[in-house]
C-alpha cells in the first residue's frame, strides 16, 4: 500500500466518471505517511516527547501506565535525533528505482521506527508502517467493534486523530461533497478509518459517509450486531462496490430510496441495522479502466513505475477448503477478454509511463497465461509483470518460455503442501508430481518462483509435514522464495462452514468480532502444534538459498525490476546473502562463549529466532529492546556486563546492579553507540 496505489479506488473512480458522476479520490495511506514521516513533523514530535517526559517526571505520584509511557518516551527521545537525521535519506532511497530488496527493507525499518516514535506520544498505541500494524490498548485485548469505536474516542491514545483534524480533513472537505467513501483493506486500518469518519462528521455532519473495502464481507455479521458503528457511517458496502455506489449516488441526490441500493447496510427508522437486497456478481464487462489521474505516483515509496491491474474476478477453481475469496467475489468467476486486457495495459503504460504491472487476479490459468503472453508479444508491449497461479499440469515449457519473453518475471505458486494426502484434504485439485516439474521448467525459463506453504492444515500429520519439507528441499534449486505460515481459519472458507467434516472445533467469539481469522481446536488424532511446527520448518530450511520472505507487494516489484535487467546478478546476490544468513544463524547464542563471540561490536547482528526460547525471554526481561527495531540492541554497558558474566544468572545480577544506578542521562547513553553506527545495518 506504500509502494504503489491501492487498486479499488481507481477502479471505482473510473466506473463512476464513465457514468457522469463527479468523483475525486485520495490515497490517505500514502498522504499520511508522507506528511507524518517527514523531518519537519518528526522534529515537532521530538519536542513534544521532551515536554511529556518533563511533565511525567514532575508528578509526585505515577501510575503504572505513566511509568511505562515514561520508559517508552525515554527510548524515543534518545533515538529521535538519529531518526530525524536519516528519515529523508530513507525516503529518497525507497524512491530510487534500482535498489535490492534486502537493502530496501532496512529503510522500511527506519519508517517503522519513525512511526513508533510518533506512537510513543499516544502510548500504548503502536503504528508500524512496514508491518501494517496499528494497535490500541483496547484492540490488543479483543478485536471487537466495541473496542474499535471506544478507541476512536480515546483522544490521548489515538495516533491519527489530531493529524486528521488539523491537517487532513480541512483539505479533504474544502469543497462541498455529498458522499465520502472510506475503503478498509485490512483489520488494522479499522481504528484509523473510523477516526477519519468521526472527524468528517464533526466538520460536516450532513455528508453521507459510507464504509467499504475487501474486509467488509468478513465482518458483515459484526456490523449487523453493533448499530453504534452507524453513528460514524451512514452506510456500509458489502461486496463489489460499483453497482452500490452508483445507486447510492442516486439516493443521496433524492432520485431513489435506500432500499433500492444493493448490497448495503444501513440503520432503518427503528435504529436497527438492515441489509438491502443482495445482487448477483458484478458483470466484469462493465469494469472500467482504472483511473489513477488523481494520484501523484512519485509520492509512493517506490522508484518503480508500477500499477496494479485486475483482469479477472474470483477464482476459476474456487474449491480450496482453506480459501474464503468467494466472500468478496461470490462463486462466479469472470474474466476480461485478453484483447481488452492488452489494449488497456497499453493505454495505462502510455498515460502513466509505467513498465511494471502487478496482476492482482486471484489466479491465472495455464490457458489464460498462454493467451496473455501471445497477445503481449504480438503487440510488442514491453512491460514486466507477475501473476498468481496454481501448479496445474497445463503449464508447459512452451507456455513458460513465451511468458518470460512477454515480460513475466515472477509467479507466486500456491503449492500449499508437498504431501498429496494433505493436498487432497485441502481439495486443492493439484498433484505433487506436477508441482516439481512445473517449478523446474519455470525456473529454467528465467522466471522467479515464489511458493507458498501452509503448515498444520486440519488433519495434517507430522509425516505429511515431513513430506512437504522433503519436497521443498528436493526442489530447493528451483524455488527462489518461500512463504510458509501456519494454517489460518478464515470466515466463509469451507473449513469454517463445515468444521465437523475437517475435524475442528471453532472457538467461541463475540458477535462483534471483526477479524477474518478464528482460533480453533484441531480434534484430529495426528494434530500437532502449528506454531512450533512452523518454527521447526523455518530452522530446517534456513541453510538453503531461499529468499525467506512472503514475496508480496514491495519485495515483489523490486525482484521483478532486478529480474528484468540483471537476473544473473539477482541470483548471485541472493545466494551470497543466504549463505551469510545461514552462517549467522549457526552462531546462535546458546552459551556465554557464543555470546562473547558475537559481541565484538557495540551493535550486534543476530537473529531473534536463532535464540533458544529461554535465552530470548531472559534477554528481553533483562532489558534488551527486541520490540522497537525487531533486533537486539547491545550498547557498551551491556557488553561490559556480558564480559563480566560467566552465565545468564550472573548476567542478570550484573545488569540489575547497573540499572539501579541508572538515571535519565544513563538511559540516553545506552543508545549513544547505536546512534554512532549506521542503524540501518542492523539485521535480523
Amino acid at each position: 500500500m506504500y509502494g504503489g496505489p491501492y487498486l479499488a479506488l481507481p477502479l471505482l473512480t473510473g466506473f463512476l466518471r464513465e457514468r457522469g458522476i463527479r468523483t475525486s479520490q485520495r490515497d490517505i495511506n500514502i498522504e499520511v505517511c508522507n506528511a507524518m514521516l517527514s523531518r519537519d513533523y518528526l522534529s515537532g514530535v521530538a519536542d513534544r516527547i521532551r515536554e511529556q517526559i518533563a511533565k511525567l517526571q514532575s508528578r509526585r505520584r505515577s501510575t503504572e501506565h505513566d511509568k511505562k509511557k515514561h520508559e517508552e518516551l525515554l527510548i524515543y527521545d534518545a533515538l529521535s535525533s538519529f531518526i530525524i537525521d536519516h528519515i529523508e535519506q530513507a525516503r529518497r532511497a525507497l524512491r530510487a528505482e534500482h535498489r535490492r530488496p534486502r537493502s530496501v527493507r532496512k529503510y522500511l525499518k527506519l519508517l517503522d521506527s519513525a512511526g513508533l516514535m510518533i506512537s510513543s506520544l499516544y502510548y500504548p498505541s503502536k503504528w508500524a508502517i512496514n508491518d501494517s500494524i496499528y494497535t490500541t490498548e483496547l484492540t490488543e485485548q479483543a478485536l471487537t467493534l466495541e473496542h474499535v469505536v471506544e478507541s476512536v474516542y480515546e483522544d490521548d491514545q489515538n495516533v491519527f486523530l489530531e493529524f486528521f483534524r488539523n491537517n487532513l480533513v480541512p483539505t479533504l472537505m474544502d469543497e462541498k461533497r455529498r458522499i465520502v467513501g472510506i475503503s478498509v483493506a485490512i483489520q488494522t486500518q479499522m481504528v484509523p478509518a473510523f477516526s477519519l469518519a468521526r472527524v468528517i462528521k464533526e466538520n460536516q455532519p450532513e455528508v453521507h459517509t459510507t464504509l467499504g473495502g475487501p474486509i467488509l464481507p468478513y465482518i458483515e455479521h459484526a456490523l449487523m450486531s453493533y448499530p453504534r458503528v452507524f453513528d460514524l457511517f451512514d452506510s456500509a458496502v458489502v461486496g463489489e462496490g460499483e453497482p452500490t455506489l452508483l445507486k447510492l449516488a442516486a439516493y443521496v441526490d433524492g432520485r431513489d430510496v435506500m432500499d433500492s441500493v444493493p448490497n448495503i447496510l444501513f440503520l432503518d427508522e427503528s435504529k436497527q441495522v438492515r441489509r438491502s437486497e443482495r445482487h448477483s456478481a458484478f458483470p466484469i464487462e462493465q469494469q472500467a479502466l482504472p483511473d489513477f489521474s488523481d494520484y501523484d505516483l512519485s509520492m509512493y515509496f517506490s522508484g518503480l513505475k508500477t500499477l496494479p491491474y485486475l483482469s479477472a474476478r474470483g477464482c476459476y477453481w474456487n474449491r480450496c477448503a482453506f480459501c474464503s475469496i468467494n466472500s468478496t467475489y461470490g462463486n462466479v468467476y469472470r474474466e476480461l477478454p485478453i484483447e481488452r486486457v492488452v489494449a488497456e495495459l497499453k493505454m495505462l503504460k502510455k498515460k502513466y509511463g509505467c513498465k511494471y504491472v502487478e496482476f492482482v487476479d486471484e489466479v491465472m490459468s495455464p490457458k489464460r497465461l498462454a493467451k496473455l503472453a501471445e497477445a503481449l508479444l504480438a503487440r510488442s508491449l514491453e512491460i514486466y509483470w507477475y501473476v498468481l497461479a496454481r501448479l496445474e499440469p497445463g503449464f508447459t515449457p512452451e507456455i513458460m518460455h513465451n511468458a518470460y519473453r512477454a515480460g513475466c518475471r515472477l509467479i507466486s505458486w500456491g503449492l500449499e503442501s508437498g504431501s498429496q494426502r494433505t493436498l487432497d484434504r485441502m481439495e486443492k485439485g493439484t498433484k505433487v508430481v506436477d508441482a516439481g516439474r512445473i517449478l523446474k521448467q519455470s525456473h529454467r525459463c528465467g522466471i522467479w518462483n515464489n511458493a507458498f506453504i501452509i503448515i498444520g492444515f486440519p488433519g495434517e500429520s507430522k509425516e505429511d509435514l515431513d513430506e512437504s519439507l522433503s519436497f521443498v528441499l528436493n526442489n530447493a534449486m528451483y524455488i527462489d522464495s518461500l512463504g510458509h505460515t501456519p494454517f489460518r481459519l478464515e470466515r466463509s472458507s469451507r473449513v469454517f462452514d463445515y468444521p465437523e467434516k475437517f475435524g475442528i472445533k471453532i472457538a467461541p467469539y463475540p458477535s462483534t468480532y471483526y477479524n477474518a481469522e478464528y482460533d480453533f481446536a484441531d480434534l484430529n488424532p495426528e494434530a500437532f502444534n502449528r506454531s512450533s511446527a512452523t518454527e521447526e520448518f523455518s530452522s530446517t530450511i534456513v541453510g538453503h538459498h531461499f529468499y525467506l520472505r512472503n514475496c508480496a507487494g514491495y519485495d515483489t516489484m523490486r525482484i521483478i525490476a532486478l529480474m528484468s535487467h540483471s537476473p544473473k546478478l539477482m541470483f548471485r546476490v541472493l545466494q551470497k546473502v543466504e549463505a551469510q544468513r545461514s552462517e549467522i544463524r549457526q552462531k546462535a547464542l546458546t552459551s556465554p562463549d557464543r555470546i562473547r563471540y558475537n559481541l565484538k561490536r557495540s551493535v550486534v547482528w543476530t537473529s531473534k529466532f536463532a535464540l533458544p526460547t529461554y535465552d530470548s525471554k531472559t534477554l528481553f526481561r533483562l532489558g534488551f529492546d527486541m520490540s522497537t527495531f525487531d533486533c537486539i540492541i547491545l550498547p557498551d554497558i551491556f557488553i561490559d556486563c556480558l564480559r563480566e558474566s560467566r552465565n545468564l544468572g550472573e548476567l542478570g545480577k550484573t545488569l540489575s546492579e547497573r540499572r539501579r544506578k541508572g538515571t535519565y542521562e544513563r538511559v540516553k547513553s545506552l543508545f549513544k553507540e547505536l546512534i554512532r553506527y549506521d542503524f540501518l545495518d542492523i539485521r535480523l
